[in-house]
């Protein structure tokens, strides 16, 4: 009788503490940047089957050995192992990972990319082997450590670079067929990218298989007449050099020929087209769809004259499919589709002033625009001619946030896909019947699942729901997003966290965080990672944090975007300038203490706002800043700034090295010793004016280390560094 009293009190005991709100725990920094708790989960090497109605997914067994497994799209059952890396052992061959796979249209071969190396910068080699699944056969593909193998839609052949030349093998005899024999570093690149046009046409792989697996098309890249650059790494007892090809502004850029091999004959036929330009690029080329037909991109060395052409590789007759040109520049991607009736194309534009839809045939006639409004097309996501529909992703709701819709080729029947309201990131399977979505919004992390055209979500793959857990245990502080009006009476678009104990009755120092580049954005309605949890660590030490989208932005309309032309970080830091006067008429703020942060573009604006803008900015940290644009690629660079020669003024006056007297501020200085993107050179000038002009700086080295600053403790080591800057001088 005793014991059950005492199990009743204990019982109502427990429901007593039950009932009070259970005290929620601070982040901790170190959880934050190093171990994985508070990793985002994702999906990767998502693959949908040629029908559109099953879909791949390279996993781990229980034994953690890679596996690729099938799934049925309407109930993610029916799991089928198609390949284990275990199977690799039975063939005969020893154990490998799978890093990455890929099928032929028809999925009867499997291209199984394994022991993934790093080679220089940015190469990545591999060993290949191909899976047949008739007849359950493992090839393995005999050349090793090969660059950008890409398997013929047929599956009869495998494509790829060894070195700096283009080669080919025959998959059942193993056979392996040399393209190309002129290639040498730094000098001849076949079916390889120089480093610009990797870095800013995304241009990864150099080459394409024809849709008849019977040509491929590549380009040949000679930068003999390009200026080295030589990074320097730190080992053991004698440094070792890097020397690769990085044109600045003004300087040479490769000549970039184009090339087709046929397979039947094994001719290498140079594409000529009339030479308008001394001086041009070619970012896209693709064949379209199973025809002899090569669509070519050409863009004048400006990037404000764009002409398509159609080359038929049976003659090598070409005609002019499409042009356009822009008093500023065109912004170039992959943003054309063929229909299947070869007839037509759906091609993207600014010219209305905002990025849109539009329906040509392939004689270059406008047939309709299919899109319209003030708003901008994010992606042609899909086209189901038997449909008579195309789906789209746009910011029509609102910048902050990307919707999926769609809409029929004459611009009727506009349909709205997706409901709820943040970042929609999809996928779309063959036939346009299901899709792959990636949403987010701010406080909620990425939730990936498998939807039908209506947006019916079927199947969830990941929600991170343990992430989201672990965050409704913290102190986690909400985000708002509002706008700032300028004394020019424009809206900026901003988003604020406050401190999780915020009183609008004390001041708090304001911790800006931008990038503020080019069509960039910060400003969204979406997850961001590891970040987030940094914003509200700053935000549990007291700090608001704030981001701002200035002009030159994305997804406000071509005049929002390109006011910045041939003045870069002119507007953007007038703008800067703006929000840190706007934030100190807060009550909540102390107006003395603003401080801003970047990282490269943001490492620029950052160093601007601190110097240009020293009134308003007590402190700033520029990760790897562009300081001059002299020293940036020319690419990028002349795209939004002309040469120096052509606007002079514009590259002398939009530099934080201009205005190194009037800093006042706390300035530190992050950079990578081995940053093949803004070189140390960028930082180096900056610190030398700075000690010129006896101006006190701090600073932070990473020998070895590029762009991104990572590998190791590394992040941890940076971000602790950033964050004990800020807490001790802002």
């Amino acid at each position: 009788m005793k014991r059950n009293t005492v199990l009743v009190v204990i019982f109502f005991l427990l429901l007593i503490i039950n009932s009070y709100p259970q005290e929620k725990s601070n982040i901790v920094f170190d959880d934050v940047f190093s171990g994985g708790k508070y990793l985002t989960k994702t999906v990767s090497n998502f693959v949908f089957s040629a029908d559109g109605l099953y879909y791949y997914l390279l996993e781990y067994d229980t034994n953690d050995a890679c596996c690729i497994n099938k799934y049925d799209c309407k109930t993610g059952q029916d799991k089928t192992e198609i390949f284990n890396s275990c199977d690799f052992e039975k063939y005969g061959f020893d154990y490998y990972d799978i890093s990455y796979f890929e099928f032929d249209e028809n999925e009867k071969h499997i291209m199984l990319c394994t022991d993934l190396q790093q080679d220089g910068v940015r190469t990545i080699l591999y060993d290949v082997f191909v899976y047949d699944l008739e007849n359950k056969s493992l090839i393995e593909i005999p050349e090793k450590k090969i660059i950008t193998p890409q398997i013929s839609p047929d599956g009869s052949k495998l494509a790829f670079v060894k070195d700096y030349d283009m080669f080919y093998c025959a998959i059942q005899t193993g056979s392996v067929v040399r393209i190309t024999s002129d290639g040498k570093k730094n000098e001849i690149l076949n079916g390889r990218p120089d480093w610009v046009h990797e870095e800013e046409f995304g241009l990864s792989v150099a080459f394409n298989w024809s849709g008849k697996s019977d040509k491929i098309a590549y380009y040949k890249f000679n930068e003999s007449n390009v200026k080295d650059y030589t990074l320097q790494y730190y080992k053991e007892k004698y440094m070792e050099n890097y020397t690769y090809k990085y044109p600045c502004p003004g300087d040479d850029n490769s000549n970039v020929d184009l090339f087709v091999y046929n397979i039947n004959n094994s001719q290498n036929i140079k594409i000529n087209i009339d030479n308008q330009y001394q001086q041009r690029y070619f970012p896209v080329i693709k064949w379209i769809n199973k025809t002899d037909n090569l669509c070519i991109y050409r863009l004048n060395r400006l990037q404000n004259s764009l002409d398509i052409y159609s080359v038929n590789t049976t003659d090598y007759t070409n005609r002019l499919v499409y042009y356009e040109n822009n008093n500023k520049y065109i912004e170039i991607n992959n943003n054309i589709v063929f229909l299947d009736d070869n007839q037509h194309f759906i091609i993207t534009s600014e010219k209305s002033g905002y990025r849109h839809l539009y329906l040509y045939n392939i004689n270059g006639l406008l047939v309709n625009q299919i899109t319209d409004g003030k708003w901008d097309v994010d992606a042609l996501e899909s086209v189901a001619l038997s449909q008579n529909k195309i789906y789209y992703s746009s910011a029509e709701v609102s910048p902050l946030v990307r919707h999926l819709y769609s809409v029929n080729l004459d611009g009727t029947g506009k349909k709205k896909i997706t409901q709820s309201e943040g970042f929609n990131n999809v996928k779309f399977g063959n036939k346009s019947l299901y899709f792959l979505n990636s949403y987010s919004n701010f406080e909620t992390p990425n939730i990936f699942s498998v939807c039908n055209n209506n947006s019916d979500e079927m199947i969830i793959l990941e929600d991170n729901r343990k992430l989201k857990e672990l965050m409704s245990d913290c102190k986690i502080s909400k985000c708002g997003f509002f706008q700032i009006e300028t004394s020019e009476s424009l809206k900026l678009n901003a988003w604020m966290i406050k401190p999780y104990d915020f009183d609008e009755n004390k001041k708090y120092p304001v911790f800006m965080t931008i990038y503020g580049g080019p069509n960039s954005q910060t400003v969204t309605d979406r997850w961001n990672g590891r970040n987030f949890f940094w914003y509200q660590y700053l935000a549990q030490k007291g700090y608001i944090v704030v981001s701002v989208d200035c002009r030159g932005t994305g997804f406000r309309g071509e005049e929002f975007k390109k006011i910045v032309y041939c003045k870069l970080g002119f507007f953007e830091t007038a703008d800067l300038i703006e929000t840190a006067r706007y934030l100190r008429t807060l009550n909540y703020v102390d107006s003395d203490r603003v401080g801003i942060f970047g990282w490269s573009y943001g490492g620029f604006l950052s160093s601007m706002a601190v110097t240009k803008g020293a009134e308003y900015f007590k402190t700033a940290v520029a990760v790897a800043p562009v300081t001059r644009w002299e020293y940036y690629d020319n690419i990028y660079t002349e795209r939004y700034m002309q040469t120096p020669e052509l606007n002079p003024e514009g590259y002398a006056e939009n530099t934080p090295i201009e205005y190194i007297d009037s800093l006042k501020g706390n300035l530190l200085i992050v950079h990578g010793l081995a940053d093949d993107n803004v070189h140390f050179q960028n930082s180096a000038e900056l610190i030398s004016k700075m000690i010129s002009r006896n101006k006190k700086y701090d600073s932070e080295i990473y020998p070895n280390k590029n762009h991104g600053i990572y590998g190791g403790k590394t992040r941890l080591h940076l971000f602790d560094r950033i964050t004990k800057f800020v807490l001790q001088n802002l």
